[in-house]
């Protein structure tokens, strides 16, 4: 496939197929890769901020537009648990939800880390609702990434981030989904433009056991993010992490006609086309 990605630039188009093909064929090959020993762990109890919880709301999700509208399918949906509730007495009735999982090592699974539900939240499908995302009250979002489970429990995942030596720390749910959705395994999110001390030291531990030696921050194109990004990188710094900040005004590409820069409508992860991650994946951008 083809993409532009600014429009005032229609000679800039860039040939994707060998990059995507490219992506396939590395992502295959790392299924295989042993993943034993990362996910054995030990429990420890100061880190336990928020209790596994029974209740699984996307068993009464189901699809909407929206989840289509923004490129994220039922495969991607099922694989993170993604859905929109459109009945019963949750708080997140009408909205998108999101399952916030971990993986933990808990009474019956044999000292192995296994998938558990820790919370939901609900995304307004409408831009005008006045709060975007509903938490559960008693929910600490600082104490977790959204997405952790996968880069815990997932070959792939395991397999990208040796073969990228990173882990790419974005903002929101939907971010994580469209990267998931583009083949990236090794992508978790922060429920914001920030990085609490809990978060941090989850990364370390994360990059500790899978040789992630870099932290690549993918915040939001805004002033918030730009801050945020940059107070997450001082504070991945001094627990010992090499952080990247993603550059939004770096070109590229170059052509012949001069640099092939991000389009300035594209203002976070999710807003990119799966294609162009993949292709920003394959030139290590990303």
């Amino acid at each position: 496939g083809r993409f532009i990605l600014q429009q005032g630039w229609a000679q800039a188009s860039l040939d994707l197929s060998p990059a995507v093909t490219s992506l396939r064929d590395r992502v295959r090959r790392g299924v295989t890769k042993a993943v034993t020993d990362a996910v054995k762990a030990e429990t420890k109890p100061d880190e336990a901020h928020n209790a596994t919880i029974r209740q699984d709301l996307i068993a009464l999700c189901g699809p909407h537009p929206k989840l289509e509208e923004r490129g994220v399918s039922e495969e991607t949906c099922a694989a993170l648990g993604i859905g929109y509730l459109a009945q019963g007495r949750s708080p997140l009735k009408g909205r998108i939800v999101f399952q916030v999982a971990d993986a933990r090592v808990t009474k019956k699974s044999d000292g192995q880390r296994v998938r558990v539900i820790l919370s939901h939240l609900g995304r307004a499908v409408s831009e005008d609702d006045d709060a975007k995302y509903l938490f559960y009250p008693g929910f600490h979002k600082s104490a977790e990434l959204y997405g952790q489970e996968i880069l815990w429990l997932h070959e792939e995942a395991a397999a990208q981030m040796a073969a990228t030596g990173s882990i790419v720390l974005t903002e929101g749910p939907f971010d994580v989904a469209k990267a998931f959705e583009a083949g990236l395994r090794n992508v978790v999110g922060s429920f914001g433009a920030s990085l609490s001390t809990t978060q941090a030291s989850k990364l370390a531990e994360l990059a500790k056991t899978f040789g992630v030696t870099e932290i690549l921050l993918v915040f939001d194109r805004d002033m918030a993010g730009r801050d945020g990004a940059a107070k997450a990188a001082d504070r991945l710094a001094d627990m010992g992490l090499r952080p990247r900040i993603f550059d939004w005004s770096a070109p590229v590409a170059t052509t012949t006609i001069g640099p092939v820069n991000i389009p300035l409508s594209i203002n976070d992860l999710a807003d990119f086309s799966t294609q162009q991650i993949a292709w920003l994946r394959q030139r290590q951008l990303l």
